[in-house]
């Protein structure tokens, strides 16, 4: 008669656990709609900031190494990406446009509720980047940045990299960048993500411009982007 009673009781407690989760995701979301009027006020238009949300993964990452390595980690960070993409349907939504092989790691690390669209090729995904719009599509079909877009994360936060998202760069003033890079040969340097027959895509440990990656490596490869450190590349140091 004992162990349903417990059993009651342990459900109850996870019961209210789950009222105050539900309380402190309101108070949050009470927060993101201050950070939006903020931002209106200010004139910042550009909805997503990567680096920041990749630095939040880190901090839930290095959370559960330490404290809660029973729980999975691929786990924790979907929630969390729900979380940022509630967050980013607050701030007025972000349209994430995707080929259909970039279309399932887009929908992983973006969530349910954002809005995608499904383009035929990456020039398509491409051109439809603006402030408030990403575009993901897979490795192979990398393309070089171009004006303001460049390659502002690499998905999924976890794990081996699957597809590139390009979005309007915005200068975060974030540490432990890398940069990518695309070249036609391995360039014996960095962490090799892809390679095929005529391209090669490589993490540099650092966060380079464009002319620097020219001066380095001559005509030998081309910069598509700087962002924070993958938490799959923090276990190499």
């Amino acid at each position: 008669m004992g162990a349903p009673t417990d059993l009651a009781d342990i459900r109850d407690q996870i019961d209210e656990l789950d009222g105050e989760l539900r309380d402190l995701l309101l108070a949050r979301a009470q927060l993101v709609d201050q950070v939006a009027k903020a931002k209106a006020a200010s004139g910042d238009t550009v909805t997503l900031r990567p680096q920041r949300e990749a630095a939040q993964i880190a901090k839930l990452a290095e959370w559960q190494k330490t404290n809660a390595p029973d729980m999975s980690l691929a786990g924790l960070v979907a929630i969390w990406r729900e979380i940022i993409g509630m967050a980013l349907y607050q701030q007025g939504g972000l349209e994430v446009v995707c080929t259909a092989d970039g279309a399932a790691s887009a929908r992983a690390h973006f969530g349910a509720s954002v809005s995608y669209r499904v383009v035929t090729d990456a020039a398509q995904a491409l051109a439809g980047v603006s402030e408030n719009s990403v575009a993901v599509i897979a490795l192979p079909q990398a393309q070089a940045a171009y004006d303001t877009i460049q390659v502002v994360a690499r998905l999924p936060a976890t794990g081996p990299a699957q597809a590139l998202c390009y979005g309007v760069g915005v200068d975060e003033g974030t540490e432990e960048q890398v940069t990518l890079v695309r070249s036609a040969q391995p360039l014996g340097t960095g962490k090799e993500l892809y390679r095929a027959d005529d391209m090669v895509l490589s993490e540099i440990d650092s966060a380079l411009t464009g002319a620097q990656i020219a001066d380095q490596f001559a005509d030998k490869a081309i910069w598509l982007g700087t962002y924070r450190r993958p938490i799959s590349n923090q276990g190499e140091q």
